[in-house]
């Protein structure tokens, strides 16, 4: 699994199940699709926590743990007030409450890639971004245009006064 077909799940998954009408079954498109962006940020926070942790986990470990919180989540019956906020506040409460057991698992996968890459020639050792880099990036971008964008509305022209 990559990254982008996790998030897309993850998205598939949040849309299915916070987002449609529980008597009626009618999905609540427009407000999906106004929240979308927040919500691969917050789907994005679970890699930029790793990173910071210096934790590196494949797609599939990552997507795993994700449908485990959000069932976690569904079942409790929280009252969400603003999904994207809620679930990147759960991601990361989750993360610092297993600490112990996900770092216990990142260390055991260093082991598992250095032994492909002791087989493979200096040449042929590219370094690729992992997963939890290309998350990283992806939770950094998504700030990054958030920040554009407010200074882009604080920074426009007065008009002159007509009088």
């Amino acid at each position: 699994m990559t990254v982008p077909e996790l998030i897309a799940n993850v998205l598939e998954n949040l849309r299915q199940h916070f987002y449609t009408d529980a008597e009626t079954g009618v999905v609540r498109l427009h407000d999906f699709k106004r929240d979308e962006r927040q919500l691969i940020r917050a789907i994005a926070t679970y890699g930029h926590e790793c990173d910071q942790r210096g934790w590196q986990f494949q797609a599939d470990f990552i997507h795993h743990d994700l449908m485990q919180l959000l069932l976690q989540i569904r079942t409790a019956k929280a009252d969400i007030g603003y999904l994207p906020i809620y679930l990147e506040g759960a991601i990361r409460r989750h993360i610092g409450q297993r600490a112990e057991e996900l770092s216990a698992a990142a260390k055991a996968m260093p082991a598992r890639v250095s032994m492909v890459l002791d087989k493979l020639n200096p040449v042929q050792a590219i370094k690729e971004p992992t997963d939890v880099e290309i998350f990283t990036q992806v939770y950094r971008g998504i700030g990054r245009i958030q920040r554009q964008r407010r200074h882009r509305s604080t920074t426009r022209a007065k008009q002159p006064s007509l009088l």
